[in-house]
């Protein structure tokens, strides 16, 4: 794949607006804004060569979600460098971009990735570049991050190894090291302080998450969760919930909530034990469950169902209420572009939890990954991304989801 910088000639309003990938959607007032990522051009014969391009990160494109159409938007000042997978945060009329992956070439740039930080105001259209500081982050791609009580918060991400002895994990991919630039997966948690212009570190309490990357995450009340992510080889399905009040890790809240079903044949009478009902919740008694059944050395395991989603990186994660969050699409274990709907309930303080599938209709709109989503009054706006047939088990991502698909979920 050719990729090359951002063309105004060469990009057709149609795939600014629908053809994007590694991009930023957020919602701001009445608008959601998208900014930044890149396209995939249109493979015109299937030998020809297929190029992508930067987006060009002068231009915004804001969706009017009461009437229903888009606007371009110029900016002015200081803008960030073509990028894709940088993170961007709201807080009050500032839109602020961290991150993200460009040009080795670009001011500021690490082996290809990025540590800058830059702040738009969303009413004069002008950015400026920020210099926090403190001890810097990490440069990364493919990261997460949320606003609370006035500061920004950014998790993980894909980039080079910190230069100074860091308070995080960063595990390096092998298949960098030849490059002569390694990069890894990190589980850097950072903090902007825009009232200081200064990062800062928690201590944090609790077992933090595993590095990872195209992970997603969102916050509700004084609680961030981030599900799912890929380390290694491996596109996971966990699910951490940061207090931010007490910045304390729950671990890996998925395992706590899934149906079991075991048919066992015993004396020609086959029984049927679920961890559903009140006798199994507690863990403890479901491994001894478990493990006097397979002592009697007489059973047949019939169907053993996990209704947690599954592993899958650059997949969404929203909250559409206050104990009601979305996941939808992204990539799986075995390269397939997914287009499910996961609903995770919670209850209590938040780490009771309980996933359901939402069944959509089967032509509800493409597959995708790398796709952008928002929240408006109920309905869950996801915006392009990239795609592929459901059966295509090799990686290509050479086409892009052109659809605004709208998910309605309001009574």
């Amino acid at each position: 794949m050719a990729f090359i910088l951002d063309n105004s000639n060469t990009i057709s309003m149609h795939e600014k607006i629908h053809r994007r990938s590694g991009h930023v959607a957020v919602l701001y007032k009445d608008w959601m804004i998208v900014w930044g990522g890149y396209v995939d051009h249109v493979q015109e014969t299937p030998t020809s060569l297929i190029t992508s391009a930067y987006h060009n990160t002068e231009e915004l494109w804001i969706y009017n979600c009461s009437k229903e159409i888009w606007e371009r938007v110029l900016t002015k000042g200081d803008f960030p460098p073509s990028n894709s997978g940088s993170c961007g945060v709201v807080h009050g009329d500032y839109l602020y971009i961290f991150g993200g992956f460009h040009g080795v070439d670009e001011p500021g740039s690490m082996d290809g990735n990025s540590n800058q930080l830059y702040q738009l105001n969303l009413i004069t259209k002008r950015w400026i570049w920020l210099h926090p500081v403190g001890n810097q982050p990490a440069p990364c791609d493919k990261l997460a991050g949320w606003q609370y009580l006035d500061k920004l918060y950014f998790f993980g991400g894909f980039g080079p190894k910190p230069e100074y002895g860091a308070p995080f994990q960063h595990i390096v991919d092998p298949s960098t090291e030849a490059t002569g630039w390694p990069r890894g997966w990190n589980n850097q948690l950072v903090i902007y302080n825009p009232a200081t212009n200064e990062w800062e570190w928690p201590r944090i309490r609790g077992p933090a998450p595993a590095p990872r990357a195209a992970h997603a995450a969102d916050i509700t009340g004084s609680k961030a969760f981030i599900f799912g992510g890929r380390i290694g080889n491996n596109r996971i399905n966990e699910l951490h919930c940061l207090d931010l009040e007490k910045m304390c890790w729950s671990g890996n809240s998925s395992h706590n909530n899934f149906f079991l079903y075991i048919s066992v044949l015993l004396n020609a009478h086959i029984f049927v034990f679920s961890n559903y009902t009140n006798e199994y919740r507690d863990s403890k008694t479901r491994r001894d469950m478990s493990a006097q059944i397979f002592l009697r050395q007489q059973f047949a395991l019939t169907r053993l169902v996990d209704l947690n989603p599954e592993g899958r990186s650059w997949h969404s994660f929203t909250f559409i209420r206050d104990t009601r969050a979305v996941v939808y699409g992204g990539l799986n274990q075995f390269n397939t572009v997914l287009n499910d709907c996961w609903l995770l309930e919670l209850y209590g303080d938040g780490l009771d939890v309980e996933w359901k599938e939402l069944v959509l209709p089967y032509d509800h709109g493409e597959p995708r990954c790398a796709h952008t989503a928002c929240v408006k009054d109920g309905e869950l706006l996801i915006h392009s991304g990239s795609t592929q047939p459901y059966y295509e088990t090799r990686l290509k991502l050479k086409d892009h989801a052109e659809e605004l698909l709208v998910i309605n979920f309001t009574p």
